[in-house]
Formats: structure tokens, sequence, C-alpha cells
């Protein structure tokens, strides 16, 4: 959440994920959903919101950076640790780890993304 107390800027709100080591996961801004992405924004209380999906990362703490920026400008203010959690494996049946019992391997994200397997035929088939 954040006001506005002059009508002058078209603002754009930022979120940098980071690991344990400083190194960014990811970024996410509203840019392309604010429906003030091209013109100034009123005076007013504003809460800018994103949803993550549940299976996007990896097991593993994670520190997040809220920065809100005058667009076509440099002026912004930024909150380093606006707020840390730890994401947690999920070993329910239903989770991006499915029936995976073993380690998984080792990467930034995890993200369940929708896959298609068909059978084109069987061995000895032409």
């Amino acid at each position: 959440e954040y006001w506005v107390l002059e009508e002058k800027y078209s603002l754009c709100v930022r979120l940098y994920f980071y690991d344990d080591l400083g190194q960014t996961l990811f970024v996410a801004m509203d840019n392309l959903d604010s429906p003030w992405r091209s013109t100034t924004q009123p005076k007013g209380l504003y809460r800018a919101r994103c949803t993550i999906p549940p299976d996007l990362l990896n097991e593993g703490n994670v520190r997040v950076e809220y920065l809100i920026q005058a667009r076509d400008h440099d002026y912004h203010v930024t909150f380093p640790d606006a707020v840390s959690f730890q994401a947690l494996d999920d070993f329910s049946p239903d989770g991006v780890r499915g029936n995976h019992k073993g380690a998984w391997p080792a990467a930034k994200v995890r993200p369940r993304l929708p896959w298609t397997v068909e059978r084109l035929g069987s061995v000895g088939e032409n």
C-alpha cells in the first residue's frame, strides 16, 4: 500500500525476489496491469498486489525488495527488506514435486509448467 500525495507522476511498482546469496530470482512489476500505466495517478491510497504461483519457487529463503518508481523518471523509493520468507518443499501429491521422491535438481525456480505427453505409436508400428 502507498499514498499518492501529489498528482504528478505515473507510478510503477516492482518486487525484486532474492535468494540467500543475494542473487535475483525474478522481478515482477505492474507496468502492464496498472490502470495508470500511461497517466498520472490521482491523490489517494493505493494497493498494488500480485500473486506468485505457489509452486514457482524451489525450497529456500527468499527476500523481497519493494520499489515504487515514477515512470520515465529516476525518482523512486525502495524498501530493501520489505519481507522475507522460507519456501518449503511440498510433498503432497498435488504439489510440484508430485510422485518424485528423490532430491529435486538445484535451481532457483521450480515452476509447475503445463505438459502434454501423447503416444505416437508403438514399437513395430509403421
